[in-house]
């Protein structure tokens, strides 16, 4: 007998995104894919941030096409990233030979493995790919006993019987 096979579902990973200052984490959220990651000062970004550096606004990571990510990165950044099983700096990641050198910085293509740590202007930026987080259940949940909504014939079989009974 033939056993039935399961469906896997790919499961596309969310984008993690930790800012550390003076060594603590001052923010944290989870991006879901397909959304562009911005810092700098305006309060449109992602992250409103006091990065000189930077600029008003500055995107740090740019979605493609199929749920990944393109780290932008520039020369004022300092950073690793785990990248092909090794932990590399920016300045060897410059010189990858899938890292493309744009007017805006350099983009490097991740994946769902990858994770690692920018740092600009004195702010660290942790990032990772983790599961999303379960669907919340409805905000309109009501769990009071409903005696007439639900319509049960059997329970009111039994006590219409019961009720003649008693009379």
């Amino acid at each position: 007998m033939a056993q039935p096979q399961r469906q896997t579902q790919v499961q596309i990973k969310v984008l993690r995104i930790g800012i550390v200052q003076d060594g603590k984490i001052v923010k944290e959220e989870l991006i879901k894919s397909g959304d562009p990651v911005t810092i700098g000062d305006s309060e449109k970004n992602t992250f409103q941030l006091a990065a000189p550096t930077l600029g008003k606004r500055f995107q740090l990571f740019e979605p493609q096409k199929g749920g990944t990510y393109n780290l932008v990165f520039t020369d004022g950044m300092t950073g690793r990233v785990s990248y092909k099983d090794d932990v590399l700096g920016f300045d060897q990641l410059k010189t990858a030979s899938e890292v493309v050198k744009k007017s805006d910085g350099f983009h490097l293509p991740l994946n769902d493995s990858n994770r690692g740590k920018i740092i600009v202007d004195g702010l660290t930026i942790l990032f990772q790919f983790v599961p999303p987080p379960p669907e919340p259940l409805g905000a309109s949940m009501d769990f009071r006993p409903r005696f007439i909504d639900d319509d049960d014939p059997v329970y009111y079989g039994f006590l219409s019987v019961f009720w003649a009974l008693g009379i």
